[in-house]
């Protein structure tokens, strides 16, 4: 364990800047620029190995979620290196990380010590919108976003989104058989229930919201919360300079049911600065790491792209094709298939290596048959998630969120 005037690598710990459950944070001096950082190192108790190991294992997830993800908005990792500790007779391998210092409050202690202000939250939606569009761009769901998980460097009021510790990157979860559940109401209901969705970041981002503009946490003015919601929060009650327009955003960020929020954050983004979000004219949109694609066939196949690391749409004898890039190629190069026949939409999987399966109703249901196999059809519902490579086990690799666009088409 680190304490200050320890001196490891090419550093040594200043002072203690806080602890939860599972990590202690120190700052740290470079010794030979002396520039500061942050450090952090999993907590290690000899009586709890469980608890240790699980702890073990977020730091090194994180880590390595941290290592993909570059933003101006999004907390920088410096480097990350394991040390060898025996506990209670078992060798462990603790990882310790090293990140950029934000010189700065929490936007929690920011917004208690300076009051709410419409203007203020603009500005900080604005980059935490822009950090959560990156992160599920790169599949990244952070499951645990708050005012205590944002920071606001002093020089040039620059957001910056912290804490990846419990974050999912496709299969890849710490707490696999818990819930990530933080108090306030910042938690999407349906994360309560154990699954973790772009729409459960798009909640915790309207929470965040209502509490910049009211100084209060959402959880206390929305009765029910969060198995029953009876009405949602309305922070006018507490801010006379909230506006309809503040109001609406919240309340759709933090809609109950996942299919009724904003698909991706950079359309709640537009909607909060009063730009229009076009309506779709094409049938049907699916929401693929985080970018709305509205899509203009009747019938769609889905699979894996190697030529390049994004994803790619063409049309091809009638078919829209989606190719998604997938380093670790757990997606079928033709993985499933979704069409429409008269006015309902079905899905298929191909014969896929790793499954297709559907959210509904608080359970995954597999569309499969088997590997080169062709599925039964499946009837598709507005708002139902398709998981690429489901696991039964590991749960959702990659998400879809089916959005149909009644009307048009």
């Amino acid at each position: 364990m680190l304490r200050p005037g320890i001196k490891f690598k090419d550093y040594v710990v200043v002072k203690g800047l806080g602890g939860g459950g599972m990590s202690y944070v120190w700052l740290a001096k470079r010794l030979d620029s002396g520039e500061y950082f942050v450090v952090k190192e999993p907590i290690i108790r000899e009586d709890d190995l469980q608890s240790t190991k699980l702890n073990i294992e977020k730091i090194r997830h994180e880590a390595k979620v941290l290592r993909i993800l570059r933003h101006r908005n999004v907390v920088s990792l410096v480097e990350a290196f394991e040390v060898l500790q025996n506990v209670a007779n078992v060798n462990l391998t603790p990882v310790i990380i090293v990140m950029e210092y934000i010189d700065g409050p929490s936007l929690d202690s920011y917004v208690r010590s300076n009051g709410p202000s419409v203007k203020t939250a603009i500005e900080i939606m604005k980059q935490l919108c822009d950090a959560v569009t990156f992160i599920h761009r790169n599949n990244v769901i952070h499951r645990d976003i708050k005012p205590k998980n944002i920071l606001i460097h002093k020089k040039g009021d620059v957001v910056k989104l912290i804490d990846f510790g419990t974050s999912r990157y496709y299969y890849d979860q710490p707490m696999s058989n818990e819930a990530v559940i933080s108090p306030g109401g910042y938690t999407a209901p349906e994360q309560r229930r154990f699954l973790s969705t772009p729409q459960s970041d798009i909640w915790s981002l309207g929470a965040v919201l209502y509490f910049l503009v009211t100084g209060r946490d959402p959880e206390y003015d929305m009765p029910g919360y969060p198995d029953n919601i009876v009405a949602l929060p309305d922070p006018r009650k507490y801010n006379e300079d909230v506006d309809e327009r503040i109001v609406r955003v919240i309340q759709k960020a933090m809609n109950p049911i996942m299919s009724n929020r904003y698909l991706t954050a950079s359309d709640m983004l537009r909607d909060l600065l009063g730009s229009e979000i076009v309506r779709p004219e094409t049938p049907i949109s699916l929401v693929i790491k985080g970018v709305k694609y509205d899509i203009d066939s009747d019938v769609i196949v889905i699979g894996r792209n190697d030529a390049t690391d994004t994803t790619e749409i063409y049309y091809k004898g009638g078919e829209a094709v989606i190719e998604i890039y997938d380093e670790n190629k757990f997606i079928s190069k033709r993985h499933c298939m979704i069409f429409r026949k008269g006015d309902k939409w079905y899905l298929k999987d191909l014969g896929s290596l790793n499954k297709t399966a559907v959210y509904r109703d608080g359970r995954w249901i597999e569309v499969y048959r088997g590997y080169k196999q062709e599925s039964p059809e499946f009837e598709l519902m507005d708002g139902d998630i398709i998981s690429l490579a489901y696991d039964a086990k590991k749960g959702p690799y990659l998400q879809i969120m089916v959005k149909f666009n009644v009307g048009a088409g």
